[in-house]
């Protein structure tokens, strides 16, 4: 039926344009068409697997061309194109493209779709594609709207819109999802963890007892830095209202937690620290918080000037200060101690200042004990400087740097009382000298190999209450002899003096007013010395230490009728029977044997 219409149209078209094809009977049986000369129509019929097709002419309908003849798409491009894009493409698109779509296209491609598809196919896609390119080409997602305006409505309309409906589908779908769903989801499980670990961190100053400011009152911080100090095997003092007033320990194993909960302690008046090697400039920082402090010991510490600069800050009132062996320190710390006007005493051995430092002391106005051995740069010069000070009353100085004529520098310090030297290069002229210093009454001389008998004899008449000698090899018993008239004295220190016998010995018995003797490594030493220091009837302490006495001499010494305590150790003649003796002896409050 379908086919009897299409002939019967292919006829009416024949008639009305007068063309003089004929059917023909084809071998099957069936009708055909086949194309004769016509003036109308000759260049606009064709025969199509017996059926006549009309082309339309270029004035009734342009814009079908490349829909209903794929083959002929090649021949209308040069001529159609140039005057559609101009002209014909604003009225197609109003009239052409709803009308052609929906009618035509299913009555005039029945049947021989099959056959047709194969031709098109292969034509079609190289000529659209040069046209569809250049619009589609920036086929970035916001091209295809804007170039497809001015194309042709039914090529560009194909192209895009396959191509701009599934785009927005993969951008919008997958886009929400990883940006919504993951980002919240890391953003809030991190948060509230780095929230909760400050919380962690307090916990070991809560164990500490690192819990406030004012620990003074709180006695649970007092008694927490009792154990602490208990377990360094320091001291410690508690005032009548349960505050901690001293603290002194060795820092060796302290940490700087524990150094923290100490320095909260803010009713103390004296700390000494020592050996806290990781007690530095940042930790030092802690201690201004303590305003009672009198005296203050940090000794072998890696502190700087800056630190010391800090201790003049906070504690202008400080009595008492020991920078000693802290080897960062130089010369501009001891300018900073010298802004302390009510400091009494400065103990700096073992560092590095030199007697340029202690020009910057010099004029502290109450200073009265100055210890700087071990600053080897400080020489004669030096000792020039600490002559200046006038409140000075106790030095102590060691120093190969130091020689007879630093002595005569010192000579002008006419209220020195206590002097201290060791490892001086000092002759026995120096004897001399010292007898100059009008108020000394205390000298202390060690290992200063040159000065002996001679130097010793040249102090004979001075007013000493205490005189240590202690390896002197130059000193032997001429030089005892001194001691007759050193009658002064009140404690007396005679150390590994190998070339003393017990002739030089004899000459204490004109010390009368002797309460302490203390004798060490004298290897010369026998019972015929302790004769002679049982004579002295005022002496309390008495120590021997490796010498040559035997069990004769403990009846001596506890002849004694003043002896409270007594010493004896290391003297390998004296028996076990001698020293329970000692020991059942009731007088003798303080007893220590090996």
């Amino acid at each position: 039926m379908k086919r009897s219409l299409i002939l019967a149209a292919a006829l009416l078209a024949a008639f009305q344009f007068g063309c003089s094809e004929k059917p023909q009977e084809t071998p099957s049986g069936s009708s055909s068409f086949t194309k004769e000369t016509c003036t109308v129509c000759s260049e606009n019929s064709q025969s199509v697997n017996g059926i006549t097709t009309i082309a339309p002419t270029p004035e009734s309908k342009p814009a079908l061309t490349p829909e209903l003849n794929p083959a002929p798409a090649p021949e209308s491009k040069p001529a159609p194109a140039p005057e559609s894009k101009p002209a014909p493409a604003p009225e197609s698109k109003p009239a052409l493209t709803p009308e052609s779509k929906p009618a035509l296209t299913p009555e005039l491609n029945p049947a021989p779709t099959p056959e047709s598809k194969p031709a098109p196919a292969p034509e079609s896609k190289p000529a659209p594609a040069p046209e569809s390119k250049p619009a589609p080409a920036p086929e970035s997602k916001p091209a295809p709207a804007p170039e497809s305006k001015p194309a042709p409505a039914p090529e560009s309309k194909p192209a895009p819109a396959p191509e701009s409906k599934p785009a927005p589908a993969p951008e919008s779908k997958p886009a929400p999802a990883p940006e919504s769903k993951p980002a919240p989801a890391p953003e809030s499980k991190p948060a509230p963890a780095p929230e909760s670990k400050p919380a962690a961190e307090v916990k070991p100053a809560v164990a500490t007892g690192l819990t406030g400011d004012k620990f003074s009152s709180d006695k649970d911080s007092v008694q927490r830095v009792i154990e602490l100090v208990k377990k360094l095997d320091g001291k410690y003092v508690l005032s009548a209202s349960g505050d901690l007033t001293l603290i002194n320990i060795d820092g060796a194993a302290l940490t700087v937690e524990g150094f923290d909960l100490i320095v909260k302690q803010t009713e103390l008046e004296t700390l000494q620290v020592a050996n806290f090697r990781g007690l530095n400039d940042a930790a030092f920082t802690k201690i201004t918080g303590l305003k009672k402090l009198k005296t203050l010991a940090i000794t072998n510490a890696i502190i700087t000037d800056a630190s010391v600069a800090l201790i003049a800050k906070s504690f202008p009132l400080l009595r008492n200060l020991d920078l000693s062996r802290n080897a960062l320190l130089t010369d501009d710390a001891l300018s900073s101690v010298g802004k302390l006007k009510e400091l009494e005493s400065l103990l700096v051995n073992y560092c590095t200042f030199s007697e340029f430092g202690l020009m910057s002391i010099e004029k502290m106005p109450k200073l009265r004990t100055l210890d700087i051995r071990g600053n080897v740069k400080i020489d004669g010069s030096g000792l020039g400087v600490v002559a200046k000070i006038s409140s000075l009353r106790a030095l102590k100085h060691r120093s190969e740097m130091v020689d007879d004529n630093a002595i005569s520098e010192l000579a002008a310090a006419k209220n020195l009382e206590i002097f201290d030297m060791q490892d001086f290069a000092i002759t026995d002229a120096a004897g001399e000298e010292l007898k100059k210093l009008p108020k000394l009454s205390q000298l202390i001389i060690f290992r200063c190999l040159n000065f002996g008998s001679q130097g010793l004899l040249a102090l004979k008449g001075k007013a000493l209450t205490r005189l240590t000698l202690r390896d002197l090899p130059s000193l032997d018993d001429t030089g005892m002899e001194a001691f007759r008239e050193l009658t002064a004295l009140k404690r007396l220190y005679l150390h590994e003096l190998n070339s003393v016998t017990d002739v030089g010995m004899m000459n204490l018995v004109y010390l009368k007013n002797l309460e302490t003797l203390d004798i060490w490594s004298m290897s010369e030493i026998t019972d015929k010395s302790i004769e002679s220091i049982a004579k002295l009837q005022n002496l309390k302490n008495i120590s021997i230490r490796s010498t040559k006495i035997t069990d004769k001499s403990i009846d001596l010494l506890l002849s004694l009728p003043k002896l409270q305590e007594l010493t004896l150790k290391d003297n390998a003649s004296i028996t076990k029977e001698a020293k329970t003796k000692l020991k059942e002896a009731k007088k003798i409050k303080t007893l220590i044997l090996n």
